[in-house]
């Protein structure tokens, strides 16, 4: 057991200087498993505390507004200095089910369809400038939510990806036993051919197998 512990160490050193190394040259799309409600935010808060970079991460637009939700987000904010964009998936463009209808009742009135349109392209045309800057890390979780882990990866994320930007999948996860959040790295790849949907989805999911068994 101890000897499985060293060579996970050593991997981990590794991965982890091959990381800074690619930070020095440029910046990073890193795709969070998302698996539980908080966990990627503990992933945001892993990546500044150990690599020292700066992380931007798009985050469901009702979250910024909803009071309680909107706590927990600033404390973020200004302990780590996270910058949020603000994007609205369908369900919150064209709210159906009652909680949504009524978390989107805290939007200003300002923020029409239009808006909140708008705010999704610029998510995506922001987060492919930010994976070029040097030190800069983007954090997104692909599948979009907890629910929908290993499904189909969101559209604005597959455009990301084909802008060939340099990324990692990721994984955090609350650990009983050492009562505290273990974040698992994948290895630096990019995607610099591939179009086609259903392969830039398996290329994803290949990745997600090995941190998730090690999470």
């Amino acid at each position: 057991m101890v000897i499985i512990l060293q060579i996970q160490a050593i991997i981990n050193c590794f991965m982890s200087n091959s990381i800074a190394r690619h930070l020095q040259k440029s910046g990073l799309l890193v795709l969070d498993a998302h698996r539980n409600a908080l966990d990627i935010l503990f992933t945001a808060r892993y990546l500044v505390k150990t690599h020292n970079v700066k992380v931007s991460m798009p985050l469901a637009g009702y979250v910024l507004h909803v009071p309680l939700m909107k706590q927990v987000t600033n404390w973020f904010i200004q302990t780590y200095q996270i910058n949020f964009w603000p994007v609205y998936r369908r369900e919150e463009l064209y709210p159906t089910n009652l909680i949504m209808k009524f978390l989107c009742l805290f939007y200003p009135a300002s923020l029409g369809l239009n808006e909140r349109k708008e705010a999704n392209r610029h998510f995506v045309q922001g987060a492919i400038e930010t994976c070029q800057k040097t030190g800069q890390v983007v954090l997104v979780a692909p599948y979009g939510s907890p629910l929908w882990f290993g499904q189909d990866i969101k559209n604005g994320v597959r455009k990301i990806l084909q802008s060939k930007a340099t990324f990692i999948v990721s994984s955090s996860k609350w650990n009983w036993k050492k009562a505290k959040v273990t974040t698992k790295l994948g290895k630096l790849k990019q995607n610099k051919k591939l179009v086609d949907n259903k392969k830039i989805d398996q290329l994803v999911k290949n990745e997600f197998k090995s941190v998730i068994t090690r999470c």
